[in-house]
């Protein structure tokens, strides 16, 4: 759904669309971080982007995802409950 809106944002139409998703392969991988432990670095993973089209992240009891914005200032993500936040990543 994410492509589709894309392309349809740059106006591509539906078929070619249609054609590029069809031509890609999917990969799902799961990720789970924990909480660091008493005597360990509380950053689990160093900044860094997302090489996949999409990242769908879901919250976790241990807060901590921050987005780095174009000014190098670097913001916290809030999650609500239940919800989910999808990053556009590196390939889109």
């Amino acid at each position: 759904m994410v492509i589709r809106m894309v392309f349809e944002s740059y106006g591509v139409e539906k078929l070619k669309c249609d054609s590029h998703i069809d031509s890609i392969m999917y990969v799902l991988r799961f990720n789970n971080y924990k909480a660091p432990g008493v005597d360990e670095k509380t950053v689990i993973a160093p900044p860094h982007t997302d090489k996949c089209l999409i990242s769908i992240l879901a919250p976790s009891q241990v807060n901590g995802l921050e987005v780095n914005l174009k000014d190098e200032q670097w913001i916290p993500v809030d999650f609500l409950p239940s919800s989910f936040v999808v990053m556009a990543g590196d390939a889109l």
